[in-house]
């Protein structure tokens, strides 16, 4: 399982693994593989019962679709600058099971996106209709 989890990361577009996520998604779900922690993924745990696939997100609803989870993050990223690098730097090689370094992370992230959310800005990736 570790194994299909690494070749998975590896990919370099998330466009091309997207479909396949979401086909394993469930069945990722219950077997609960540990995956590597990331600056998306520590990004949003706070929203996890409201982030859903694509195909179950409306305009206009207060869910996320899982697809705009990477824009979003990139844009966050681009406005934090070095202190998004210093994040991630931290996280190198952890998986969600280390819960204190997540908690330490998350908690940098969660204040510095909170700071900036009302000044992002997505000019493209996001599905169509998606408002953030």
């Amino acid at each position: 399982m570790q194994q299909v989890v690494a070749a998975l990361e590896a990919v370099p577009s998330c466009a091309v693994l997207d479909p396949i996520i979401e086909a394993a998604h469930p069945r990722l779900r219950m077997l609960r593989p540990p995956r590597p922690i990331t600056f998306t993924r520590i990004l949003f745990p706070p929203f996890d019962g409201a982030v859903v696939p694509l195909n179950e997100w409306a305009p206009g609803s207060a869910k996320l679709p899982r697809p705009a989870l990477l824009p979003i993050s990139e844009a966050l990223r681009a406005a934090m600058g070095p202190s998004a690098e210093k994040i991630s730097a931290n996280l190198g090689g952890r998986i969600f099971f280390d819960v204190l370094q997540m908690d330490s992370a998350g908690r940098a992230l969660w204040a510095k996106a909170a700071q900036l959310a009302p000044t992002l800005s997505f000019p493209q990736g996001l599905p169509d209709g998606a408002q953030v």
